[in-house]
């Protein structure tokens, strides 16, 4: 995420709100740790379909694979804070790790992850202002509101403690204007 696009988007955030927005590792605990206090899950959705086209662009998938899709809000005492979408490539995901996804749907993907001892890197990062009409609604907002984003791709570093852990995902991060708002350019 090294890019003029990326630092164009962050120029105008606060350090915490960059270092939540460019963060490697656990967006959960990074949250936890910046607000002192607990965050939750509110699932939204879960499902298995067929990837789409866009996805599968990105996750160098077939289109029409098979895929398990959770969309979640990442809520503390003070609301939601992050809406986010991961689809799961089933082709390329441990089951093992599906069925802890789904014993322990209402906990965040990062300590699901972290309880099973699965070293996970994020790939691909890209960073964006996007329009989401379902996190806007949610949020009480127009549908059309900017929202400051990122997607990437989930997948296991290769150090975990089992070499039968293997994940793949797209995530998608949408973050309520409360965490990270949409700042205007000096030059826009």
């Amino acid at each position: 995420m090294h890019s003029d696009a990326a630092d164009r988007l962050t120029s105008g955030l606060r350090p915490h709100q960059k270092m939540l927005f460019t963060s490697g590792g656990s967006l959960t605990l990074d949250l936890e740790l910046l607000l002192e206090e607990d965050v939750k899950v509110d699932v939204v959705r879960r499902r298995e379909t067929d990837l789409d086209i866009e996805i599968a662009a990105y996750l160098h998938a077939a289109p029409g694979a098979q895929v398990s899709e959770r969309v979640v809000w990442l809520k503390t005492g003070h609301g939601n804070i992050v809406y986010a979408l991961t689809v799961f490539l089933l082709e390329r995901t441990d089951p093992a790790i599906l069925a802890s996804l789904d014993r322990y749907f209402d906990e965040p993907l990062g300590k699901v992850l972290n309880h099973r001892r699965i070293v996970f890197t994020k790939t691909r990062m890209e960073a964006g202002v996007v329009v989401c009409a379902e996190a806007a609604s949610v949020l009480n907002l127009p549908d059309d509101s900017p929202f400051v984003a990122r997607r990437y791709v989930l997948a296991d570093s290769g150090a975990s403690v089992s070499q039968a852990d293997t994940i793949q995902a797209a995530v998608i991060e949408v973050f309520s204007p409360a965490i990270i708002p949409v700042v205007a350019r000096p030059d826009a």
